[in-house]
């Protein structure tokens, strides 16, 4: 079968989300704004919180054993420890989906009215000019788009997969992760949609034009505590857990495209801003704040991580913490959930008077965008 049939398998599965998480045996668990939190009954799990499922996505993740998936389809083939291709098949009966042919394009789903609908990728057909300055990428993605390819040329299956939505949940564009052979850096690749003059769309491995939204939109419209940002969709994914009550955000491309995302939704917001902890975190911090001040987003706060430095033990009201355990370069919020830090352990880092500290009122060189600073602009010191 074609990676066009599993993406719309995929995507007819998280249509219907509650059947196909009560059909992989994962009731019970706990929503956590758009995170479901069930037990993983892959491993002895004995309280929600390190395995999330994203019900926009279809991504998830489990923390402590860090097996993830992009879509629904890589969960059924986790849980139920078969193929990709058999998982989607299993998915395609429940969902009364017609299988193509062997050797076929794909097949054809019924969709929300219950008519049968083309779910694969059409043949781009012929045009006199590929040229990429000939093409616009359409923000948001509109309804009668093509499915995204399910896989990479190079780096095959992803094995997260992030939609940047508007506030509203409608998605503009995404953001694959792939775990590659031992040894070999983990990569990532922003995939986006472009319509070309003749009005055919067609889906690109390319970033998206700046400025870019942020991931977690409508997370931010709908929460009222500070807006917390971290680097990177998995951190992403962690701090949710570990900050139920605010809105967490980040943005595409990595420390070095703070300046290309467009941080508007946060003027007037206070935000937290969680670095990494490596030199490359610090730098990010110190451009997301110079950024910030661009859009009067305030008051901004660091977390100093040093105040994170602790064991987490117990859950719920025995939670503690104990004796201290150094942060190891580059950790982040991911690597604390894989320590068993839960929401109730990070209440009580807050709880701290040192853990968040206010930045300074910017001075005029700190009010220029981020890639306009001069090297002697006030630096924040080491989180």
């Amino acid at each position: 079968m074609s990676d066009h049939y599993i993406a719309s398998v995929a995507a007819a599965a998280l249509a219907k989300f509650d059947q196909v998480v009560d059909w992989l045996g994962l009731t019970g668990g706990k929503n956590q704004g758009p995170e479901y939190l069930p037990l993983n009954p892959k491993r002895a799990d004995h309280k929600p919180g390190s395995f999330t499922i994203n019900r926009h996505s279809g991504a998830w993740a489990d923390f402590a054993s860090d097996d993830r998936g992009g879509d629904l389809v890589a969960l059924a083939a986790y849980i139920l420890s078969c193929t990709q291709t058999d998982a989607a098949d299993k998915l395609a009966e429940l969902l009364g989906i017609v299988k193509p042919e062997r050797g076929g394009t794909g097949p054809r789903a019924k969709g929300a009215n219950g008519k049968a609908g083309a779910a694969v990728i059409p043949q781009t057909k012929p045009h006199a000019s590929n040229n990429p300055g000939d093409a616009v990428c359409v923000m948001p993605i509109p309804a009668d788009a093509p499915a995204p390819p399910a896989a990479h040329r190079t780096h095959g299956r992803p094995s997260g997969r992030w939609a940047y939505t508007t506030a509203a949940g409608v998605p503009c564009f995404y953001h694959d992760r792939y775990e590659l052979k031992d040894g070999e850096r983990k990569q990532f690749s922003p995939l986006t949609l472009w319509r070309w003059p003749d009005g055919r769309l067609q889906w690109q491995f390319k970033a998206p034009p700046a400025p870019r939204p942020l991931l977690g939109l409508p997370e931010l419209a709908s929460k009222q505590g500070a807006a917390v940002i971290v680097e990177g969709e998995k951190a992403r994914d962690a701090a949710v857990l570990l900050l139920p009550q605010n809105p967490v955000l980040t943005w595409q491309g990595g420390a070095q495209a703070v300046s290309r995302s467009d941080w508007r939704p946060l003027a007037g917001r206070e935000v937290w801003i969680w670095p990494d902890h490596d030199t490359a975190g610090e730098k990010a911090a110190r451009d997301l704040a110079a950024a910030l001040r661009q859009v009067d987003a305030g008051p901004v706060k660091v977390f100093a991580l040093a105040s994170c430095a602790f064991r987490a033990a117990g859950a719920g009201e025995t939670a503690t913490l104990e004796a201290p355990e150094p942060l190891a370069p580059g950790d982040d919020a991911a690597d604390l959930v894989a320590r068993g830090w839960r929401a109730e352990h990070m209440a009580l880092i807050l709880a701290k008077p040192d853990t968040l500290r206010a930045l300074p009122e910017p001075t005029s060189k700190a009010r220029q965008a981020p890639d306009e600073r001069s090297d002697d602009a006030p630096k924040l010191r080491r989180f």
